[in-house]
């Protein structure tokens, strides 16, 4: 639910090992896109895991940029269905170097 350049380095440098000798400030690293709730870690945690027994979806655990030109989708899912309203909707936090903008 949370996408950090920390993160993407980690990731990439399983199969590039020499990002493994990388090391970047833990500001830089924690620069990302978060979900919009501060808290969601303690209040979605049975979200974010991917085995949620939930009924609904709460976007607040997420971030998301959603885009539907004629008329409001809906996608079904295990945990319920995830209402596309028409138009543009954007939600979620910008952290670059511990500076942030919510956005919802």
């Amino acid at each position: 639910s949370e996408l950090t350049i920390g993160g993407v380095i980690d990731l990439v440098s399983e199969y590039v090992p020499a990002l493994d000798t990388v090391s970047i400030p833990g500001k830089l690293g924690e620069s990302g896109i978060y979900p919009y709730d501060k808290d969601y870690k303690t209040k979605c945690a049975g979200q974010l895991d991917g085995y949620a027994n939930e009924t609904t979806l709460d976007l607040e655990c997420f971030a998301f940029f959603s885009f539907s030109p004629i008329k409001e989708q809906r996608l079904a899912f295990r945990s319920g269905d995830v209402v596309i309203p028409a138009g543009v909707a954007l939600q979620g936090r910008l952290n670059f170097l511990g500076w942030e903008i919510a956005i919802d």
